[in-house]
């Protein structure tokens, strides 16, 4: 069982690829991943280990419904060294939570300009996938 305090931050299948392509435009992207995990567990335990959605930081997507998930949207995620302006927000983030066991997945990485809205159909997918796993 893993402690509460403790949070497992895991990159679903075609994540580390979002990275890869988005390190162009954000050369200090390990840095800047490391500051959001940082960040993220921080206001995970400050709201009840719930992440909080009554912030521009982050959004629930609603159209996907799990008992043991939720998909979420960071709107905010900063990069230093972006080339359009140190400490732009161009990009966002999506991530599935699970608070009984403390994990973070991180399904999609994107650049806003290209993608406006996130995908659903990972996010379903990879929901569909960790629900099937999830009792076992």
């Amino acid at each position: 069982m893993i402690k509460k305090d403790e949070f497992t931050f895991r990159n679903f299948k075609g994540f580390d690829k979002d990275l890869r392509n988005i390190r162009k435009k954000c050369p200090s992207l390990d840095e800047d991943l490391k500051g959001f995990k940082a960040a993220l567990t921080v206001d995970i335990k400050h709201n009840a280990y719930r992440v909080p959605t009554n912030t521009e930081k982050y959004s629930k997507v609603n159209k996907i419904h799990s008992k043991h998930y939720n998909a979420y949207v960071c709107k905010r995620f900063r990069c230093m060294e972006s080339n359009k302006g140190a400490g732009q927000t161009p990009f966002r983030l999506t991530f599935i939570y699970n608070a009984e066991e403390s994990i973070i997945y991180f399904i999609q990485f994107y650049f806003k300009g290209n993608a406006e809205k996130e995908d659903f159909s990972k996010l379903k997918t990879a929901i569909n996938i960790l629900e099937k796993n999830y009792y076992y």
